[in-house]
């Protein structure tokens, strides 16, 4: 090497730190207002309500524990379980949310350096000479991922840990598999690179799977990525030509890295498919509790694919958001006619792919890595319709093909401006929402401004006005939103039961109650007697609806198993619903729209609440049903003898009730449902 070339190396790599660097940086002031906000949604039932994670010291066996605090998917994430513990312990022992929040914001980081490794790999692999490609269009893509607005929520939504340690795990392997690919070019019949790529494919996708499942996407990734190479070593040809494991005129290394990949995506598929016979009834279960079935589900996604594709390219604050409950669902592939047009349009995308020739090989990388990507959260499983980190990984095919395919095409000055002009944009609407997300109200008071047909953002902010100290006539008009928006929402109705009942119990002991006013003075519930008994019995019909006819959802057995737990308490607005909460029981007893985990939780803690209040028969039938319904498992029956000892040690008190608890009517209208963060639950 000359004395010029060593000189321009070493500006090349102190270019590259300092790009680094102020990547870093950058990245850093768009979040850092978000750092600041609150644990929202599954936030608080898989970390603040998780005993699991809340570690004392890093002992073994705290650790251990920490490990195994998490129970969702199949391999139980064990890896963002113990992260979640290292953060609290590291926060002085506390849930400190800048803390889970920062160490998100850092893996992100890490990330986006993974990112630009990959970027630049798959630069090399599809290059047709041996000079290094630019690193700009590597860097760009790299700023353009770190900065997107779609990433924001698996950096400040803190359990989605999950998704950006998943990323690691994959992002780390793709890098390990193209330097082996890059070795296995120079070198097609050493048997070294074949077993790094063996081992980066293995030890990248067993490190993500140990956080999420979607990490099994890396087998798609890795074919994306084969894709490039097979463009750049044999003749244009189509893609999903018989020649695909066959081709004579292709490289060794080429033909045994397609027999691999092709090995391994069957396998995958095969062991999905396995999986999900095993699970089946599990599945049916989950869908059963669902306001959709599997086809429904199918046929939606087709929709959502292409609107997440759409935010990748062109992100719109107002469509985005915590929570997307307000999707439409395709009940028919005419309801809405979109639905037919999103099919054709990706089934035209995917024959192009494959049979056009003349079509550029950054397509074929794009459409085969996002749907790749995609595939697992995006078809069968019975996951919740739109979540936007799902994205987060995915949109890297895309951002990457758009800019290798525009790159040459536009003069420097012209690529340089647009560049800018992308990454600002970018920067620009990624710290608008971190903005926002910094404050609890304000969140939520963006979410229902973009989404109000949301029933999960409304019932959300209404309890945070509540907590802010609003007025009640406020949190009463986004509970009515929130029951307008989803007619199979138990959480917003009972929320309004217990304002009525605890407005009946004020008037009972002579109270003045003030008329029920949203912010602009609009009357929205007369607080008359006769009034408040109509709208009571009006909520307590639909509640009633709900747990006879309706799929009983995540919320709504939150909702339920609270109000039994306030009745415990003693809450007098809870106790006033005791001869409605015992039909309620009676009906999750016999509905065949949730799971057996969810009546099992409901029944128990409504059997402990009617004991509490002298209903000895029914809370013993209850349970005895329970158990012969469910007759090997040994913690229902269990939960009977407990009940059962509860009801002997009352029944020999002469009261026969609990100790009639004094609780003010401010404290009764503070009573707010379990599930008002709308935790899903979902395993995703």
């Amino acid at each position: 090497m000359t004395e010029a070339d060593a000189t321009q190396t070493a500006r090349g790599k102190l270019l590259a730190v300092v790009t680094a660097a102020c990547l870093i940086a950058i990245t850093w002031l768009v979040y850092s207002p978000g750092l600041r906000g609150p644990f929202v949604g599954d936030d608080v039932i898989n970390i603040l309500d998780n005993p699991a994670v809340a570690i004392s010291d890093l002992s073994v066996d705290s650790l251990l524990t920490a490990l195994g605090s998490n129970s969702s998917g199949p391999s139980g994430r064990p890896l963002p379980g113990l992260s979640f513990g290292l953060s609290y312990w590291f926060a002085g022992e506390a849930f400190v949310p800048v803390h889970f929040k920062k160490a998100n914001l850092a893996l992100h980081m890490l990330n986006g350096l993974l990112v630009y490794l990959v970027a630049f790999g798959c630069l090399r692999l599809a290059a047709r000479s041996q000079e290094l490609p630019s690193r700009a269009c590597a860097v760009v893509v790299s700023a353009a991922w770190l900065l997107h607005p779609l990433q924001l929520t698996t950096v400040l939504y803190a359990v989605q840990r999950i998704n950006g340690m998943a990323a690691t795990g994959v992002l780390l392997g793709l890098v390990l598999l193209i330097r082996a690919r890059l070795a296995m070019r120079a070198q097609p019949h050493a048997w070294g690179p074949r077993v790094r790529l063996l081992v980066a494919l293995g030890a990248g996708g067993l490190l993500g799977l140990l956080s999420k499942e979607n990490a099994i996407a890396i087998l798609a990734f890795a074919a994306a990525i084969e894709m490039l190479i097979r463009s750049s070593t044999t003749p244009r040809r189509k893609l999903l030509h018989w020649s695909w494991l066959g081709d004579r005129n292709a490289p060794p290394d080429v033909r045994i890295a397609r027999r691999f990949y092709t090995f391994a995506i069957v396998a995958a598929i095969v062991g999905f498919l396995v999986i999900a016979g095993l699970r089946y009834d599990f599945w049916a279960e989950v869908y059963s509790t669902r306001e959709f079935t599997m086809n429904e589900r199918v046929m939606t996604q087709l929709r959502a694919l292409w609107w997440y594709l759409g935010q990748i390219g062109a992100p719109r604050v107002s469509s985005l958001g915590l929570y997307h409950d307000d999707w439409l669902t395709s009940t028919s592939w005419l309801n809405p006619w979109t639905t037919t047009l999103a099919a054709g349009a990706w089934l035209a995308a995917l024959v192009a792919a494959a049979t056009v020739s003349r079509l550029t090989v950054w397509f074929r990388f794009a459409v085969v890595w996002y749907l790749g990507g995609m595939a697992l959260e995006s078809t069968i499983v019975p996951l919740e319709m739109v979540f936007e980190h799902r994205t987060y990984l995915p949109s890297l095919g895309p951002i990457l093909a758009l800019c290798a395919v525009t790159a040459p095409l536009l003069r420097p000055p012209l690529l340089r401006v647009s560049a800018v002009v992308m990454l600002a944009t970018f920067a620009a609407t990624t710290a608008v929402r971190a903005q926002t997300w910094g404050d609890a109200l304000i969140l939520f008071e963006s979410n229902i401004r973009h989404h109000p047909r949301s029933a999960a953002s409304q019932s959300t902010y209404a309890v945070l006005l509540r907590q802010s100290g609003a007025p009640l006539g406020q949190v009463y008009e986004h509970y009515t939103l929130a029951s307008a928006a989803n007619p199979n929402t138990m959480d917003s109705r009972m929320a309004q039961l217990l304002i009525v009942a605890a407005l009946q119990l004020a008037q009972a002991k002579g109270q003045s109650v003030a008329p029920m006013t949203n912010a602009a003075g609009v009357t929205l519930l007369a607080v008359s007697a006769p009034a408040l008994t109509r709208q009571r019995d009006h909520l307590i019909g639909e509640v009633t609806t709900i747990v006879n006819q309706r799929a009983l959802s995540k919320g709504s057995v939150a909702t339920l198993a609270n109000l039994a737990n306030c009745t415990v308490a003693g809450d007098l607005a809870c106790v006033s619903l005791v001869p409605k909460l015992e039909h309620w029981l009676w009906g999750v007893s016999r509905s065949q729209r949730m799971t057996t985990e969810d009546r099992q939780l409901v029944l128990w803690a409504g059997a402990r609440a009617l004991v509490a209040q002298g209903y000895f028969e029914s809370a013993q039938q209850l349970m005895r049903e329970n158990v012969a319904r469910n007759p090997s498992d040994a913690l229902a029956a269990a939960r009977l003898k407990s009940v059962e000892d509860a009801i002997r040690e009352r029944a020999t008190d002469k009261q026969g009730h609990s100790d009639e608890a004094s609780v003010s009517f401010e404290e009764s209208l503070s009573v707010e449902k379990a599930g008002s963060h709308k935790s899903t639950r979902e395993h995703d």
